[in-house]
């Protein structure tokens, strides 16, 4: 194929070229680096979908598909189309990784959490930073549930992503959540503990999932149980309206007020004053 003549000849030449091979890679890179110009885009988006359709190599086929997938970004065509472009890209070559983000990115622009959760798990595949995986499997699980109804397989999205990073506090909580939300509470609460011993290096992170223990303390009618966690959160956090009121109240079911007012004033000693109406001795 001439080089060094005149770009006219030379664009004609590599079209040659394609006719016989469409799937050549030299003339392939050859005409792309004549098409600058955008009147020439459709002529070159037509012979990287022939190319494509031909190429027997996965690796090249994807490449190939990958490209035609951004050139029809490049020609302003329809989100629908250019995600089904990645879609057939990715389909043939998974390990795209740059392909899979973008696919995820054209996905927010659209109502389709079905779709959106299938990008999401490619590029779990695709991307070799684990940090991003587990951001992957994380934004999968809070898509297939609530939103597509498959809890269980929500579930484990959500470990998947906590056996790659068991620091990610809201993977527990929503783990908690699917859980709770099944009717497992007891499950619930073994996940949130197994949580609070993984992030206790972190007071913030811990102070919500002892809120959350709580909570389901509450549930499970323990108040026993309910009053730990929201003393262990109180601890954590310092004494908040909400939390403390609540502690006063569980502490008044058990009669034992004078825990309670023991409480009071250590908070109150502290500078941390509460309305003393929600006490009742």
């Amino acid at each position: 194929v001439p080089t060094f003549v005149d770009g006219l000849f030379t664009e004609k030449a590599y079209g040659q070229v394609l006719d016989l091979e469409p799937a050549n890679r030299v003339a392939l890179d050859g005409m792309r680096s004549l098409l600058e110009a955008p009147e020439h885009f459709d002529d070159f988006c037509e012979r990287l979908e022939k190319a494509g359709n031909l190429a027997e190599e996965s690796e090249s086929k994807g490449q190939i598909l990958s490209e035609l997938a951004h050139l029809h970004i490049r020609l302003g065509h329809s989100t629908d189309s250019v995600i089904e472009a990645f879609v057939a890209a990715l389909d043939a070559w998974p390990n795209q990784e740059a392909s899979a983000r973008q696919l995820c990115s054209l996905y927010e622009k659209v109502i389709d959490p079905s779709g959106h959760a299938d990008a999401l798990f490619r590029l779990y595949q695709a991307t070799p930073d684990p940090l991003e995986r587990a951001d992957a499997l994380l934004k999968r699980g809070k898509l297939l549930w609530p939103k597509l109804d498959q809890p269980d397989a929500a579930a484990e999205s959500f470990r998947e992503a906590l056996d790659i990073d068991p620091m990610l506090l809201d993977a527990w909580l929503s783990l908690a959540e699917v859980l709770e939300n099944s009717g497992a509470l007891k499950r619930a609460v073994t996940v949130l503990e197994s949580s609070a011993k993984e992030l206790k290096d972190h007071p913030e992170d811990s102070m919500v999932i002892y809120e959350r223990l709580a909570r389901l303390a509450r549930l499970l009618d323990s108040p026993d149980l309910e009053c730990q966690y929201l003393e262990k959160s109180i601890e954590l956090g310092g004494p908040e309206d909400i939390i403390c009121e609540r502690f006063l109240q569980v502490l008044q079911k058990l009669d034992r007020h004078i825990e309670a007012a023991e409480f009071m004033e250590s908070w109150a000693r502290r500078g941390d004053l509460l309305d003393s109406s929600n006490l009742f001795l």
